[in-house]
């Protein structure tokens, strides 16, 4: 669902969305030369213990291209590079941590990048509140039925009863 709506609405040019959020940190040599060894869904804890030092073990965690992503958290606006992208050297974007909490490419966050971040981190994800209020409609419309029979029972008693 979210890539569809993504991809239909994706671009450059008239009638196209500017792709906003979207830039890159640069990277030391030695620390892009720690990401290469990452492979994808590794965290810093498995480079080895050579170049690691064992401390935050959750740190630099390499997305996997085709299993789900780690959760985007909201102390994420401190440091970046706890989400190194799948396939390139380098962290992911603002624009890519919003895409991985599915926020449409059109949503522009307009903020400080620390706020932006912490504001997708604190965020519930777009396509799961669609969800939620989905089920939500599709409840209420269930028992809206039976809401309404009551009423008309309840108002014909009341008609019944001596004044």
């Amino acid at each position: 669902m979210y890539s569809k709506s993504v991809k239909r609405n994706r671009g450059f040019g008239k009638g196209k969305l500017a792709l906003h959020n979207h830039h890159t940190k640069e990277i030391g040599a030695r620390r892009k030369h720690l990401i290469s060894l990452l492979k994808p869904g590794a965290k810093g804890d498995s480079l080895p213990n050579n170049v690691w030092n064992g401390k935050r073990p959750e740190k630099w965690r390499r997305l996997h291209p085709d299993k789900p992503a780690y959760t985007i958290l909201a102390q994420m606006h401190r440091d970046l590079s706890e989400w190194v992208h799948p396939s390139l050297e380098r962290w992911i974007t603002v624009r890519e941590a919003a895409r991985l909490q599915s926020f449409h490419d059109g949503f522009i966050f307009k903020s400080s990048e620390w706020q932006q971040l912490k504001q997708i981190g604190n965020a519930v994800p777009p396509l799961m509140a669609h969800v939620l209020g989905d089920m939500a409609a599709h409840l209420l419309q269930e028992l809206r039925p039976a809401t309404t029979k009551r009423a008309k029972r309840r108002a014909f008693q009341l008609e019944l009863e001596p004044a």
